[in-house]
């Protein structure tokens, strides 16, 4: 008795079966590995402060009122407080980390300042206040033609809209202890409504006196395209004469700018000078933390 094969028509349909299960499953299997990294990456900053907290004790060391100290990961691996802390990505050890403890009459908090190849602890390190403006105009000081609507929808997660009218250029910025010489990354997501003119642009800058240090630019040039979301960001090294003024600002006479995410880091205090990441492998870590 001959065997029956299957025909080509159900070849196929098992193909494509199989292929919509694929295109089914695989998103979904990266995104449990994503975020089993992630939970590996918070476990990791929850051992750093564990570990502080032990290390304080068991060396007897007190922490004035008022004050801050820093407790860096090699120092506490030496003393025993802690074991070995790897990326789970590339299995290298996360040296650079450190722990923040604040006396605040007699109430201790501890920050947790992981550093990995994969992973920045960024509330930690993050120098900007109030960067998506869900706190209205906390930290940041509005010149003649920006205005804050708290009243902006949500998008791209919760963000604030920044107007800018008539005055070119129109400025938001925030006071940063920015230190000339030493290599910063900001990080910015941007999205323009309405009319932003002939080669007008919205950008995010160091500033020092006749000298504007840009990290990123959306420019009409470029074809922005209207209500969508663009991500700006860059490596930059800050000029000498650094004013400490970290800038958002639009050159343009009539715009509306969403911002969100608005982030500035300091590399060469965070990995230390002659090992700061490139923009792109910032931008990396970025992604795997979900931004």
């Amino acid at each position: 008795m001959r065997k029956k094969g299957f025909t080509l028509v159900e070849l196929l349909a098992v193909i494509v079966i199989l292929g919509i299960i694929i295109a089914i499953a695989v998103p979904n299997v990266i995104t449990v590995i994503s975020n089993s990294r992630l939970n590996s990456f918070n476990v990791s900053s929850e051992m750093l402060e564990k570990a502080a907290r032990a290390y304080l004790i068991t060396n007897n060391i007190t922490v004035a009122v008022g004050t801050t100290i820093e407790i860096s990961y090699s120092v506490m691996l030496s003393a025993g407080s802690i074991t070995r802390i790897v990326d789970p990505i590339s299995r290298n050890e996360c040296t650079n980390s450190r722990v923040f403890v604040t006396n605040t009459a007699g109430n201790f908090t501890f920050r947790a300042g992981l550093v990995c190849d994969n992973f920045l602890d960024i509330d930690t390190y993050n120098l900007v206040v109030n960067g998506d403006f869900t706190l209205g105009t906390t930290g940041w000081t509005f010149h003649p033609g920006a205005a804050l609507d708290p009243a902006a929808g949500i998008n791209n997660g919760a963000c604030g809209r920044v107007v800018f009218n008539g005055v070119v250029p129109s400025i938001v910025l925030q006071n940063i202890n920015v230190v000339g010489g030493r290599r910063y990354y900001g990080y910015g997501w941007f999205r323009r409504v309405g009319n932003i003119g002939t080669a007008a642009n919205h950008q995010f800058d160091i500033f020092a006196p006749g000298l504007e240090m840009d990290f990123a630019i959306l420019n009409n040039n470029t074809l922005p395209l209207e209500n969508n979301w663009y991500r700006l960001t860059n490596v930059i090294v800050a000029p000498l004469n650094a004013l400490g003024e970290w800038r958002f600002f639009s050159h343009a006479v009539s715009a509306t700018i969403f911002g969100d995410d608005l982030m500035l880091f300091d590399l060469t205090a965070i990995y230390g000078a002659g090992n700061e990441p490139t923009t792109a492998q910032m931008d990396n870590i970025m992604r795997n933390m979900g931004k």
